[in-house]
């Protein structure tokens, strides 16, 4: 199998009452990374929003 690169990261905002909202992704430079080439195994780019309380 070929060597591949991944690239993923975070960015987050903390307010001062404890809330906090993130913008996370993963596999972001292919939409599709194959991990596996015997079975044939993907991994789709994935980007999520969290939001958060603390209390």
């Amino acid at each position: 199998m070929k060597g591949y690169t991944t690239l993923a990261g975070r960015v987050a905002y903390e307010r001062a009452d404890g809330v906090t909202v993130s913008l996370s992704g993963q596999n972001l430079l292919r939409e599709r990374q194959v991990l596996a080439k015997t079975t044939g195994l993907q991994s789709e780019r994935r980007i999520l929003l969290s939001v958060s309380k603390t209390w």
